[in-house]
């Protein structure tokens, strides 16, 4: 056997001995930049909180841009033909929305739903640019510190690409208001009817086609939630100025009991393997204590439900082929009444199937959630209360990743649960509309006691950030025992994000090795 081939070091130089590690230049090579885009809607007030966080970061020592989406949709909106009008003007405000909202499919058709993400991208890559010094590069300049405001998203394919592009420099922040008084905004900033004002609303939350807004996937997306009502006005200031403080570092803040009881309830949702959809569930006392978690998935016999340790394990993935039996079931239906329409009203197979196919979309078939083998996670939470018998759901407050459906949210009431806080918007639920007696929805004021079950969005960090924002980027305190004191950053965020993409990394984690270490690169050669 041959000995193994010996290669002498490479001779450091004095110069090279000295320079700078990796991570010293990576962390030379770290953004100051932010980009935080907002969502909400319409006449939730976005304009307030905007401004609002354009000041609190101002005084922060960032400079402030705006990138305003309407103006771009003004901008590059389209005419009949496909072209580019090259700018919407002269319509009355009570047409704004209408207009706009079209003008935006018309792009998001032509161009796919991530067009005005694209033209956001554009606009900041050409701010940018004009800031470079002469004789250097894009790829040599590092910006100062700087926050650009991006107003408004509403299509989560924006804020897929925005996440992409900037990974962790950017944020979503999700503000809300109740439906009663976003329509009085309407009518008084706008000067509209209820009825109109309504229709911009139902518009403005979600439209039947791929290219329209899409504002309650994309607000799910949010890093931060706020609820922006008369009774919270002067808490956004304490809302943003405490998400800023979390973002750069400051130690001492911890979770609120409604941030842990989600995060509970997320992680919760985590062990689903429906075929549908993950829910998550928790149920905390008043003093925010957990007292039961719950997903949605399938029952097993003795309690509970299946999970990855279940011997055998029956969960809908791992049964008859990975079938959704309520999907199943809703196809039979569809079958059923392709037949009764051919026997008796004498259609042709094709035409009988594509009236069963209708039926099934208009008279709200395709929502039926009655042949679902799974436990709803809110059910799984109470019926574990029930299982274990600790604690009693009588005035307790209940966390849900997704708004109820109307079949949990009768259980929700009749278990005693006093508040229900969520996250997603639930489209196929009619809780309000059947319980309407006995649930008040979005309430100004949280605080207030009611004999009825307050059903309210999520305000605080989101489960997505929890980890990121609550555990220590360093050392608490110093090397005396005492907290060390937090004062304006100089851009340094709790999630670093360099400037260069990881093969510019590489290949300088490359050169440093064989250069500076003197260790020959011939070794990793096979």
């Amino acid at each position: 056997m041959s000995e193994p081939q010996k290669v002498p070091l490479k001779s450091v130089s004095a110069s090279n001995s000295s320079s700078k590690s990796p991570s010293e230049q990576f962390t030379e090579r770290e953004s100051n930049e932010l980009v935080i885009g907002f969502s909400g809607p319409v006449g939730s007030g976005v304009d307030i909180l905007k401004d609002r966080a354009a000041e609190i970061l101002n005084q922060q020592g960032y400079a402030i841009q705006h990138i305003k989406l309407s103006d771009l949709i003004k901008k590059f909106a389209l005419t009949e033909e496909g072209n580019f009008l090259g700018k919407i003007s002269g319509f009355q405000p009570k047409d704004r929305y209408k207009i706009l909202q079209k003008a935006g499919n018309d792009l998001r058709q032509r161009f796919g739903n991530d067009i005005l993400a694209e033209l956001a991208i554009t606009k900041i890559a050409t701010i940018r640019t004009k800031q470079v010094p002469e004789g250097q590069t894009v790829k040599e300049y590092i910006p100062p510190k700087t926050a650009y405001l991006i107003d408004q998203l509403k299509h989560p394919g924006e804020v897929k690409l925005l996440r992409t592009v900037y990974k962790d420099l950017f944020y979503l922040i999700g503000v809300f208001a109740s439906a009663d008084q976003r329509k009085i905004n309407l009518k008084s900033t706008l000067d509209i009817e209820e009825t109109d004002a309504i229709s911009i609303m139902e518009k403005d939350r979600k439209e039947n086609i791929d290219h329209g807004q899409q504002l309650d996937k994309t607000l799910k997306l949010s890093d931060l939630f706020i609820r922006n009502t008369h009774a919270h006005n002067d808490r956004i200031d304490a809302q943003f100025t405490r998400f800023h403080e979390l973002l750069h570092g400051k130690i001492g803040i911890s979770p609120t009991n409604h941030e842990h009881a989600m995060y509970a309830a997320y992680s919760a949702g985590l062990r689903s393997a429906c075929l549908s959809r993950q829910v998550g569930a928790a149920i905390s006392d008043k003093e925010g204590n957990i007292i039961a978690t719950g997903c949605n998935d399938v029952p097993k016999s003795g309690g509970g439900l299946y999970n990855e340790m279940s011997q055998p394990d029956s969960r809908c993935v791992n049964k008859d082929g990975g079938k959704c039996y309520n999907d199943h079931h809703k196809n039979l239906m569809v079958q059923k009444i392709t037949q009764s329409l051919v026997e008796n009203a004498n259609l042709p197979q094709e035409k009988a199937g594509e009236v069963a196919l209708a039926i099934k979309s208009d008279a709200g078939l395709k929502d039926l959630l009655e042949f679902s083998r799974s436990v709803h996670a809110e059910m799984d939470a109470i019926t574990t209360i029930a299982r274990v018998g600790a604690s009693t759901t009588k005035g307790s407050y209940l966390y849900t990743t997704t708004y109820p459906c109307h079949n949990c949210a009768r259980h929700i009431i009749a278990a005693g649960i006093t508040k229900v806080f969520y996250i997603e918007p639930y489209e196929k639920s009619l809780a309000r509309e059947l319980h309407r007696d006995a649930i008040e929805s979005d309430p100004e004021e949280e605080e207030r006691d009611t004999i009825n079950v307050q059903f309210m969005h999520f305000e605080g960090i989101s489960p997505r950030q929890y980890q990121n924002f609550f555990y220590p980027a360093g050392e608490r305190k110093d090397n005396k025992g005492i907290a060390k004191k937090y004062s304006k950053p100089q851009g340094q965020k709790i999630i670093a994000q360099i400037l260069d993409d990881y093969r510019d990394l590489e290949s300088k984690v490359s050169e440093h090795l064989t250069s500076a270490n003197g260790i020959p690169d011939e070794l990793f050669s096979d």
